[in-house]
Order: C-alpha cells, then structure tokens, then sequence
C-alpha cells in the first residue's frame, strides 16, 4: 500500500502514514512498560530501539500474513464453489 502511495504522491504527503505504521504500534507498548525507543535527544523524537525495530517487522508480518490467509481462504472457497 505505502509504495502504491509514494509513486501516486510526493513523499511529503505520505510522511505522516509512514511515521505513524511505526510509531503507534510503538507507543502502545511503550504504554506498557516495554523498552521500544532509545534515548531521545534534545528536541527530537527518540528512535525505536533494536527490540523496537523487531517488534514493528513482527507486528507487520503477523499482519499481512492474517490478511493473505484471510484473502487466499476466500478465494479458494470461491474456486472450490465453481
């Protein structure tokens, strides 16, 4: 989704999703106590950490792969169904 959107727009308008797919799922479990962004410097947001950086590429994958199941088990009803 996000490479269909930086070639349809300007990197500066898809900034924000981007931003976000990683920093939401981050601070919900920063909300839990768990070690997900490094020290911030001064004025700057803090970066997710190594553990961070893991938990995000788990979360997507867990993700698309719910979505690729739940795609391809329809379709192959579909196809079974014909």
């Amino acid at each position: 989704m996000l490479q269909f959107l930086a070639v349809a727009f300007p990197l500066e308008a898809i900034a924000p999703a981007v931003a976000m797919s990683i920093y939401v799922p981050l601070t919900l479990l920063r909300g839990l106590g768990l070690p997900v962004f490094t020290a911030a410097e001064s004025g700057g947001w803090a970066a997710p950490s190594l553990f961070g950086w893991a938990i995000v590429a788990i979360f997507w994958t867990i993700l698309w792969w719910s979505v690729a199941s739940f795609v391809g088990y329809f379709v192959g009803r579909r196809i079974d169904h014909a």
